[in-house]
């Protein structure tokens, strides 16, 4: 049995990965912090919570003894605050960071200690973005979150080199997908956010990807020989 861990898992990427892997007959346990569809296997819970990393391990462990493969996807983000530096608001920063950084960083450090000795295929994705490895104009706070989780994920996967039973780690970037965050991007403005018009276009142009063709390269790439390369920093599109 392959099991995963999707956090943000009510909608978008997430909930189109569960929904997919459910499918192919997985086990697949769901964190989000709200149940809009009363899925029967959605934890919800805020993952910025203290003590959410250890609750939700307790909620896989159960299907530990019988997984042949176990998977963590880091899913759950936030693209603002959208704001010019010099507007940002400390609050707005300490969120963001906290859900895009903090959160993955403990859900990977809880997943690490208690499945590392385990003699079986082992995951960790990290969903990234290409605002990682490129600097955006009014997107200072999400372009610093996912470069944080790009150089996690390198040292993660550095230490894993050293482990008997080592963890596969990849932080990925998904493609633009039409999700919330999209409309998020498209509400703003020109003067937080230079770069507007290109993700309007983008949306009029038909040219976005859906959350469930986000997920497909998502799960192919996890299913390459892509997964066990030495370069844990991809994009979907390298499959």
């Amino acid at each position: 049995m392959k099991v995963f861990i999707i956090t943000g898992a009510s909608k978008g990427i997430g909930h189109a990965l569960a929904t997919i892997l459910e499918a192919e007959g997985h086990k697949v346990l769901r964190i989000a912090r709200s149940n809009p569809n009363q899925l029967p296997n959605l934890m919800t819970l805020d993952i910025t919570e203290n003590q959410a990393s250890q609750t939700i391990m307790n909620g896989a462990k159960p299907f530990l003894g019988v997984a042949s493969e176990i998977t963590l996807i880091n899913n759950a983000g936030m693209i603002g605050p959208i704001a010019q530096i010099g507007n940002l608001m400390q609050e707005h920063v300490q969120q963001a960071i906290t859900l895009n950084v903090t959160a993955p960083i403990t859900l990977s450090n809880a997943f690490v200690a208690m499945v590392q000795d385990l003699p079986i295929t082992k995951n960790i994705i990290n969903i990234s973005s290409g605002a990682a490895r490129k600097a955006y104009s009014g997107w200072g706070i999400y372009c610093t979150t996912k470069a944080a989780i790009d150089h996690f994920s390198r040292c993660l996967h550095a230490e894993q080199q050293t482990k008997a039973f080592p963890i596969r780690v990849t932080s990925l970037a998904p493609g633009v997908i039409d999700t919330d965050m999209q409309v998020e991007i498209r509400a703003s403005n020109a003067q937080d956010f230079p770069h507007i018009d290109r993700f309007i276009d983008l949306k009029e142009c038909g040219n976005l990807l859906s959350p469930h063709e986000s997920a497909t390269m998502i799960i192919n790439y996890l299913n390459s020989p892509l997964m066990s390369s030495n370069n844990p920093i991809a994009d979907v599109r390298d499959v």
